[in-house]
């Protein structure tokens, strides 16, 4: 396999997300101020890491002795933001070296699409906006929803059904959800 150097990995990837990691203020309601990690919906999380690993030298964590990365604890709120109630997932990331750049690989039994996230000073504001725009909220009750421990967010379809993912921080959020 072909190996790529880490420096030209953090060229590109630095490259790639140069605007969109920096934080605006003074927008107006509902603007996007910065993004999050890139996830990819994966069908084998284990097999893409270690793609990642052996062709960019990006760092992952170990596979536990048991061969296999176990599936995370139920999450009904971020399934509700997916609106895949009672799915399983497992998600875990491979980082450029040296950095805080990753890419986020996430394994559900129902979703094969990556997403962005965008991070807004007001996230019903962006949903509401996305909404005029004739995107589908496809988070439950087509709203933002609160995810744990203090954010709400939505995962909206755009043009292409590639998902976005606004999210913004919520004070209160972990005090409304049981």
């Amino acid at each position: 396999m072909v190996r790529i150097p880490s420096r030209t990995l953090i060229a590109g990837v630095c490259a790639l997300f140069m605007f969109g990691s920096s934080t605006a203020t003074g927008q107006a309601p509902g603007a996007i101020i910065g993004t999050g990690t890139f996830t990819s919906f994966v069908e084998n999380m284990d097999r893409s890491l270690a793609f990642y690993h052996d062709t960019f030298d990006m760092d992952v964590p170990a596979i536990p002795a048991t061969g296999e990365r176990p599936y995370n604890r139920t999450n009904p709120q971020l399934f509700a933001m997916f609106d895949i109630p009672g799915a399983r997932e497992r998600h875990q990331s491979a980082r450029v070296p040296g950095t805080r750049l990753s890419v986020e690989m996430m394994e559900i039994q129902d979703r094969g699409a990556a997403r962005l996230q965008l991070r807004a000073q007001n996230v019903d504001a962006m949903v509401d906006a996305m909404k005029a725009a004739g995107l589908k909220v496809v988070s439950q009750g087509e709203t933002a929803v609160p995810i744990p421990p203090n954010l709400k967010g939505a995962l909206v379809a755009d043009p292409n059904n590639f998902f976005l993912t606004p999210f913004a921080p919520c004070d209160g959020c972990a005090a409304r959800i049981q």
